[in-house]
């Protein structure tokens, strides 16, 4: 149910609420679960905090990967870089 919390609360803008439902979520899955990883990296990006994102992205990215999972793949490859590019300027002011 957590992670149907989660997409609830993300759905309606409230991401910093989304957040611990994710991370539940995540555990619950055993930390194997590319979309429940890329779920959390949205809610992180929802909140600007996008060097967290990455990272969650990056996990995302890695499960995917082990689940031959290419469409989403290549999505986590553009998340990614998006979130690691909006730190960037987040670093810069």
């Amino acid at each position: 149910y957590r992670v149907n919390l989660g997409r609830i609360l993300a759905a309606s803008g409230h991401f910093a609420d989304a957040i611990p439902q994710f991370e539940q979520a995540v555990q619950l899955a055993g930390g194997h679960d590319a979309l429940l990883f890329d779920m959390l990296a949205g809610a992180y990006a929802g909140t600007g905090q996008f060097r967290e994102a990455a990272a969650a992205g990056r996990l995302a990215l890695e499960a995917a990967m082990r689940q031959s999972n290419s469409p989403l793949v290549d999505a986590l490859k553009a998340r990614i870089a998006d979130y690691e590019s909006r730190a960037l300027q987040q670093q810069r002011h």
